[in-house]
């Protein structure tokens, strides 16, 4: 509010001191008053911190009024230049309709959201007059929101004799203050005028008026939810006529001079510019992040098994039922063309988000198979005992099932409670969002066992190259590119404007994708421009590059070796014992380790927590894992991020243990 008052002040300090000017330009003031359409556009369910079950309120509409003060003078050419200071009303009613089942059956309700938004307007514009007297304006609303209020209530219209349970045709009638309202709305604005002259001196004019503002910015800062307004009205100004230019005093005749000699005036030479210089040098870097010369690069692949865990949760919003658009929804006629296998090439989040296509195909699989649909929430907050809310997400999971993949609803058991039988800590905001979740289970292991996939992997020595990038220049720089090529192919590219960092790493295989094939060197360049519009090119480096392929090392009869990587979760939150689903992966992964093979178990462990203890923590989850294989080296790495920590999926892929199994392949 403070800032508000700051920008009111200021503007009505322009406006006293241009008015103060009027008398020595053609300048105009005055005062105007305007019927205002508000058209509403939004899309949210519910205000902030206000219940609500509509499903969407999306448009409105409301006639209010404004007025205010003006002031406008000659700026460049023909134009003008126009500034106004003034009270606006943006309110608005949205409405959206539901149904409802009653005795009569389905009948129509309508959620009714009024509200009332004023707000300080500013308005800069320039004008220009098309013909005599039609003027054209553009320029910009800068509405200053005041406090916002709201009334909203649920209402049946229509036919009558028809009521809520509640034996009434009006319910959840709220009203209070709106939260988390935007300081500023901002709009552009175009409009037409037309000044009728008042009396013969042209002093006072009476100006019809219409213009239309697009609202491009919210009206709240957690909505989507913005405002646009026709307004239509007039404004009365008043020009004071300005005074007479005095006739200038004739200029006395003055006799010849005897010519002067001309003065010479030498015109100093620019310092010529200093020109821009480009350079780039590359090292490797290793595990260890320690960087050491590096004189080739050489990617290696090996056949490889993999097992990827498949998190049987899906996770919601805050006091939502809607399924998240990260998950993958096929629609009815894609599905049929889904398939595991497709999934090779993706990473191991991108095939969780497939969790619930996987376990459909595998539920069509086995057709005597059941899944069982548990339904939580946080039991914080807005969700505090709401087991209504939960039986909504386990009914959007079962919904999917049914309605694309048509799975027998009964096969489909919905249950629903508060917290999950194994909650996160709900201390933290982290824990709170790992319990809005839906849980999946069934009683054939088929159906939420791991995704196994045959693949190829590869490896990279060094597995980063560090480029120390070097522009000199006396002017400011431009921008900048990086690029890394082979064969005329560009593998990498990095772009920046003004200074470049002090260095850029390039993690080889970080998009599979998009690796190097060829045993040809690897080009690697710095453009850059500085703002005098100099470019320099450094010079073109290289680095011997060698792809050793699993087809190559059998033709030549190479020493070979399979790497097979296995995943484990689903270890409890803070726990390191391992549960009957890990038991299940275990069994699987034993007989499949030859006596030669070389096996490295790594624990892990999400954020939450100290340090130390997430160290202890992993390390005890892979010494637990190495006794149940019977060998392998254990370590631990802590809170060490694989995986998005900021989201709950990647927090649970994070508690995991990866058994790597190393076996040589005889010659």
């Amino acid at each position: 509010m403070k800032e508000n008052r700051f920008y009111i002040f200021t503007a009505l300090l322009f406006f006293v001191c241009s008015s103060l000017n009027a008398q020595e330009s053609n300048i105009r003031y005055g005062i105007f008053g305007h019927g205002l359409l508000n058209m509403h556009n939004a899309n949210f369910r519910e205000l902030p911190g206000v219940p609500n079950c509509c499903k969407s309120y999306t448009d409105g509409t409301a006639s209010t009024i404004g007025g205010g003060f003006l002031i406008e003078f000659p700026f460049l050419g023909d134009f003008d230049f126009s500034f106004r200071m003034s009270y606006a009303d943006y309110s608005g009613l949205l409405e959206s309709t539901d149904n409802i089942v009653t005795a009569n059956g389905s009948t129509p309700f309508t959620h009714k959201l009024n509200a009332t938004i004023p707000g300080i307007s500013l308005q800069p514009s320039l004008m220009y007059e098309i013909t005599k007297g039609l003027r054209l304006h553009a320029g910009f609303d800068l509405n200053y929101l005041l406090n916002q209020t709201y009334s909203q209530k649920e209402e049946i219209s229509s036919p009558n004799g028809t009521f809520f349970p509640e034996n009434t045709r009006v319910r959840n009638e709220t009203s209070g203050d709106i939260k988390d309202n935007a300081a500023v709305m901002i709009a552009p604005m175009i409009g037409l005028a037309y000044e009728f002259p008042m009396n013969a001196k042209r002093t006072l004019f009476l100006t019809p008026e219409v213009q239309y503002q697009h609202g491009i910015t919210n009206l709240n800062n957690n909505l989507d939810w913005k405002v646009s307004t026709i307004c239509f009205g007039f404004a009365l100004k008043y020009s004071p006529k300005p005074n007479p230019i005095p006739k200038p005093e004739p200029i006395p005749e003055k006799k010849p001079e005897e010519p002067t000699k001309p003065i010479i005036v030498q015109t100093p030479v620019a310092p010529p510019k200093e020109p821009i210089e480009a350079d780039i040098r590359a090292v490797g870097l290793d595990d260890n992040g320690k960087e050491f010369p590096v004189a080739k690069i050489t990617v290696e692949e090996f056949l490889s098994s993999q097992i990827r865990p498949l998190l049987n949760y899906i996770f919601f919003d805050e006091n939502s039922a809607e399924i998240s658009a990260k998950y993958m929804k096929l629609s009815p006629q894609s599905k049929n063309n889904f398939s595991v296998k497709t999934l090779q090439n993706e990473s191991t989040l991108q095939t969780y988000y497939h969790v619930m296509n996987i376990i459909a195909q595998r539920l069509q699989d086995n057709p005597s198979a059941k899944l069982t649909i548990t339904g939580c929430n946080s039991n914080e907050g807005n969700e505090k005992n709401n087991s209504l809310l939960s039986q909504k997400r386990a009914n959007a999971v079962k919904d999917y099932f049914s309605k694309t993949w048509n799975i027998d609803e009964k096969r489909l058991i919905v249950t629903y409670r508060n917290l999950p039988e194994k909650p996160s800590n709900n201390d933290t905001d982290d824990g709170i969002a790992e319990n809005r979740r839906v849980e999946l289970s069934s009683d054939s292991w088929k159906i939420i066992e791991p995704v196994i996939l045959n693949d190829t992997i590869r490896t990279s020595n060094p597995p980063i190259i560090r480029f120390y990038p070097t522009v000199k220049t006396n002017a400011d720089i431009r921008d900048w590119k990086v690029s890394v090529s082979q064969k005329n192919t560009e593998y990498k590219q990095f772009t920046g404007t003004q200074e470049t960092p002090q260095f850029l790493d390039w993690n080889i295989l970080s998009n599979n994708n998009n690796v190097p094939s060829l045993s040809d060197p690897l080009f690697f360049s710095i453009k850059a421009e500085n703002s005098d519009n100099q470019v320099a090119l450094s010079p073109v480096r290289s680095i011997p590059f060698e792809q050793i392929t699993v087809q190559r090392k059998r033709a030549e009869n190479k020493s070979d070796k399979e790497i097979d990587r296995y995943s484990l979760i689903l270890f409890d939150f803070d726990r390191s014992e391992i549960g009957s689903a890990n038991k299940r992966i275990l069994d699987y992964i034993k007989p499949r380790i030859a006596p030669n093979a070389t096996v490295t178990v790594t624990g892990y462990t999400d954020k939450i927590g100290d340090d130390q203890h997430n160290k202890e923590l992993s390390l005890q989850r892979a010494q637990n894992t190495v006794k149940a294989i019977g060998k392998g080296n254990a370590i631990g790495e802590g809170e060490k991020e694989i995986f998005d920590n900021t989201i709950p999926e990647g927090r649970f892929y994070n508690r995991t243990v990866t058994v790597i199994v190393e076996t040589p392949i005889s010659k």
